[in-house]
């Protein structure tokens, strides 16, 4: 027995000796020959530093660029693909404009509404700074600098003589953007090999963009609530109407004036060259402004008199721009709305007739305006190295019956403690989320409550349950690319909220042409419709759910197609055509009457359509107007919005009847009524 347990001793301590050997024959010829992954990074980093700068030199300059393309979009990296649409010759019509050829700028204050509304509604297409919603801006900084910085690693090319470099995944990047700096998380797994065969992983290539595009931020946003609140342009348009009727009274009617008695019918004025002359006035007084505090700001020297004068030129903001230049554009070419009352196209004083026809009509000579026109703001604000950076953004000036036009507005706000998971109060929830053909979808689940969006996170297999952040009146919103948005009002007693999510379908735009035509009682639209032909043609539609998913159609263009879901739509189409030459509308002579003898006649000269527009300054052609509008169709929330239904999508096509004139017909002044007729008739149309 003993003999045997020796026996068994002996195997057990031959055992652990071949298991020791193994060990230190392991630990020679391969931990020795591949240590840990964490020995070879701290021993060969130093071999890989060119790499690690290549990487975040490429990020510094692809980041450079995206903050120089939002700074000049006003926010936005590329302004169509986040709905922003501006219109042609029509710088009113979108929540943008096109400030000079391809810019698109959006504007931070605009009338939603169409521009002859009684109720009217305003907007805001200002982005969100930070926070986790599509459109804020560190989001689309983030994801252009993911889909852009290729462009500058172009396969790691210039180190593949010392380096084989190998993602194993994509770049990832997040962006906090403070006052003065853009801070960027980025996290980008390499596997670098050396020339000596040595292996290092490689992730964090995070750092610091000197770009002050939060001060920017600040700085606009102050100068666009304190334009918006005063209101301060619309008083300055009135005050340049003013001055350009004292200087002209032939080409500008007197928004204040006098009461005479008189037989002459006159003055006459004719709108488009009204147009032309307002906007030559504010395009001339515009410029004159400034911010208080900028580092530029110029005092004028003079009189007490000439002080209280430029005194109207200053725009007071809650945040002064101390380390910032402010300029203010807006140029005659952005075609103004304008509309003057009493008048149409032709425009002339209102007179009441006497009670005996020997004695003179009394005449009224003063007049209603409502404009409206973009104004460029251009902020450079100075970088920590000592160069300018630019942002701009538009605002939207509108003045009615010779007052400024005001209304409150939503702008999506960055996540506050509102949003946060641990401090939410509100109630227990299920949020389930659908197709319109009943299959579950993974949406994006938010939380509006009054401007402040809250992120809930996704809806796995179409089921989020969660807490809502305590809010009043707010509402839910699934999201998801593919499909229009669903939104519904959150009620205090509700625990389940059921969601559904149309999916967006291609279909092609069919524009047709409905003409308005010369009839004995007047002008009337004809029941004809014709086809596009050598028209242009823009077609916006915007979902009232979320006007960031708005669709552009233009025609001609080789691609006659949208995306759209079934749902409520704001649709405006305008029609414009490209005037070959100019063309000149016949004048008339207008008389008064006493016992049937023609007194005081007063001729209206020759209208031109189209041709240069001249600076009436400098004499100086600063641009050729070459397109006319001539006709369009809208239905928004003053006109009762529009349907896009199961039958159009199913269909795969869509008409879309614009109200139009015939500028063949048009010969004369008087047929410049026809004109008038656009926005009535425009009106009564819908998608088909």
């Amino acid at each position: 027995m003993k003999r045997a347990q020796i026996t068994l001793f002996i195997i057990i301590g031959i055992v652990i000796l071949l298991v020791i050997a193994l060990g230190v024959f392991a630990l020679k010829y391969i931990v020795l020959e591949k240590p840990p992954e964490e020995s070879i990074i701290e021993q060969t980093a130093d071999e890989v530093e060119p790499v690690r700068t290549f990487v975040k030199d490429c990020v510094e300059v692809t980041s450079e660029s995206v903050f120089n393309e939002i700074g000049a979009h006003g926010g936005y990296y590329d302004p169509l693909q986040a709905g922003i649409l501006a219109v042609p010759t029509r710088p009113t019509q979108g929540n943008g404009f096109e400030a000079f050829d391809g810019l698109t700028v959006p504007y931070w204050y605009y009338l939603s509404s169409a521009d002859t509304c009684t109720n009217c509604l305003f907007a805001s297409a200002r982005p969100p700074l930070n926070g986790d919603m599509a459109r804020s801006i560190s989001s689309q900084a983030a994801r252009a600098i993911e889909d852009n910085l290729d462009l500058c690693l172009r396969d790691f090319s210039p180190l593949q003589n010392r380096f084989t470099i190998v993602e194993t995944g994509a770049p990832q990047v997040s962006v906090h953007i403070l006052d003065d700096r853009a801070l960027l998380d980025i996290s980008y797994p390499l596997v670098v090999t050396t020339g000596a065969d040595s292996v290092v992983r490689m992730n964090n290539f995070s750092t610091v963009v000197d770009v002050p595009i939060g001060k920017a931020y600040k700085y606009a946003q102050s100068i666009s609530e304190a334009a918006r609140d005063i209101p301060f342009f619309e008083g300055l348009t009135l005050e340049a109407i003013v001055l350009a009727n004292a200087y002209d009274p032939s080409k500008i009617p007197p928004p204040y004036g006098s009461t005479e008695m008189t037989y002459s019918p006159g003055p006459f004025w004719v709108l488009q060259s009204v147009r032309q002359s307002v906007a030559q006035s504010v395009s001339d007084m515009v410029p004159l402004v400034q911010v208080l505090g900028t580092r530029d700001m110029i005092v004028p020297q003079g009189s007490e008199l000439e002080m209280n004068q430029y005194a109207n030129y200053y725009l007071a903001t809650q945040v002064e721009p101390i380390d910032a230049s402010v300029t203010f554009t807006t140029l005659p070419s952005w075609t103004p709305y304008v509309r003057v009352s009493p008048g149409g196209q032709v425009i002339s004083p209102d007179s009441d007739k006497t009670f005996l026809p020997i004695i003179p009509p009394i005449k009224r000579n003063e007049f209603q305006y409502d404009v409206s026109y973009p104004v460029l703001v251009e902020l450079r604000v100075a970088k920590r190295s000592g160069e300018d950076y630019l942002f701009q953004f538009g605002q939207e000036v509108n003045m009615r019956n010779n007052e400024g036009l005001q209304g409150g507005i939503e702008t999506e706000e960055e996540s506050t403690n509102l949003c946060d998971p641990i401090t939410a109060n509100g109630q227990q929830v299920t949020i389930t989320v659908t197709d319109d053909v009943s299959t579950a979808v993974e949406a994006s689940i938010t939380v509006n409550c009054a401007g402040t969006v809250c992120e809930l996170g996704a809806a796995p297999g179409g089921v989020l349950e969660t807490r809502l952040p305590y809010c009043i009146g707010g509402s839910i919103r699934a999201s998801k690319d593919g499909y229009g948005d669903a939104s519904v009002q959150i009620s205090p007693d509700a625990s389940l909220y059921e969601l559904e999510v149309p999916q967006l379908q291609t279909v092609r735009v069919q524009p047709q042409l409905q003409f308005i035509e010369r009839m004995a009682s007047g002008w009337s639209l004809g029941q004809t419709r014709y086809d596009a032909t050598d028209q242009q043609i823009v077609v916006l539609f915007v979902p009232v759910l979320d006007a960031a998913r708005a669709q552009a159609f233009v025609y001609p263009n080789e691609l006659d197609t949208v995306q759209l879901a079934i749902g409520e739509y704001e649709v405006t189409a305008i029609a414009l055509t490209e005037l070959q030459e100019p063309k000149i509308l016949k004048g008339k002579q207008v008389c008064g009457s006493v016992l049937g003898v023609n007194v005081g006649c007063e001729t209206i000269p020759d209208q031109t359509i189209g041709g240069p527009i001249v600076d009436e300054t400098t004499g100086e052609t600063i641009d050729v107007e070459s397109t006319f509008y001539i006709g369009g169709m809208r239905r928004d929330a003053e006109t009762s919005t529009t349907f896009v239904t199961a039958g159009m999508l199913e269909d795969g096509v869509i008409t879309v009847p614009l109200a139009v004139v015939n500028l063949n017909d048009m010969v004369s002044i008087d047929d410049l009524d026809a004109l008038e007729k656009i926005e009535e008739y425009g009106a009564t149309l819908t998608l088909e």
